[in-house]
């Protein structure tokens, strides 16, 4: 989120090559502050990166709306 926040839009590419191995810590099979940190992450990274995170879209809403949903209190 930091490198997000200084490059702006300009964090896209970057991003591109870390959004696969994050998701790998968004998996059910993960402990529940594992699936918290990348939703964390995730938002912070979309506030300050813009109008790129919308190709990620598609991705990210299922794991979002399943964490919001959960009864974890993490």
């Amino acid at each position: 989120p930091a490198f997000a926040k200084a490059m702006g839009p300009q964090f896209a590419p970057i991003f591109a090559n870390l959004f696969e191995p994050l998701m790998k810590f968004a998996k059910a099979s993960r402990p529940p502050q594992d699936r918290t940190m990348v939703v964390a992450t995730l938002a912070e990274v979309a506030q300050h990166m813009g109008a790129p995170i919308g190709g990620y879209v598609e991705k990210l809403m299922p794991i979002v709306l399943k964490e919001l949903a959960s009864s974890d209190p993490t």
